[in-house]
């Protein structure tokens, strides 16, 4: 069933209220936190260049969601959801990075959650520029 405010919601069984009830939030919010664990095992080098970038890219995710969700017009809610797509693209590359780099990471679990997280994105994205 479709949220009785469809510039607000997504596909879920009961009406969406409060961008914190969106399963793309959740999750990015729990990719925040993996994120900040991760970035704990990069090298001190690193501190203000790869670390701090992935922080502010993984938080970024979450808030535009929450941004667009406050803004209350479809066009600007799915606007900020492209924003947010864009930041975990951008994420997922400095995770790779890491890897590529050989630096001692765990980065399976991030980059689990974010392609489901790209899967629960790209429905909201097609249910909101459909409605």
């Amino acid at each position: 069933m479709r949220a009785s405010r469809p510039h607000r919601g997504e596909l879920v069984a009961e009406q969406v209220r409060d961008f914190k009830q969106l399963d793309v939030w959740r999750i990015a919010m729990h990719v925040v936190t993996l994120t900040y664990q991760m970035t704990r095992g990069l090298p001190d080098d690193e501190r203000f260049g790869l670390t701090s970038q992935m922080r502010r890219t993984a938080v970024s995710m979450a808030s535009n969601i929450a941004e667009g969700y406050g803004r209350g017009r479809r066009q600007e809610y799915i606007r900020f959801l492209q924003i947010a797509r864009g930041a975990a693209c951008e994420l997922e590359t400095q995770v790779l990075l890491c890897t590529q780099l050989q630096y001692s990471v765990q980065s399976e679990e991030i980059l689990l959650q974010l392609k489901r997280w790209y899967q629960l994105m790209n429905r909201l994205l097609r249910s909101l520029e459909t409605a």
